[in-house]
């Protein structure tokens, strides 16, 4: 995991075997800022995927959400008179 605006590496978990596909890593965040975790994994056996890991990555944002307000009442604050105005507007 990096901080994504100092490209710093944060958290670096090393390979090892897990015998099963539920897994987790508990971390505790520092700071609020944005980061880039990458999760690469490798199919212990598999001809294809043993030598080359698979990669995903992903942003992840903390700290205050954008614009000051969470989403479920975003949804309900901005989604909601939407979803009944436009329709009768359109009607």
């Amino acid at each position: 995991m990096k901080d994504k605006a100092t490209g710093k590496l944060v958290e670096q978990t090393p390979f090892r075997f897990y015998e099963y596909s539920d897994i987790s890593f508990p971390h505790k965040f520092r700071s609020n800022s944005n980061y880039m975790v990458t999760f690469d994994t490798a199919i212990n056996g598999d001809p294809i995927y043993q030598g080359n890991p698979m990669v995903a990555s992903f942003d992840l944002f903390l700290g205050k959400p954008p614009l000051g307000i969470h989403f479920d009442r975003a949804v309900l604050v901005y989604g909601l008179p939407t979803a009944i105005i436009v329709p009768i507007g359109i009607a």
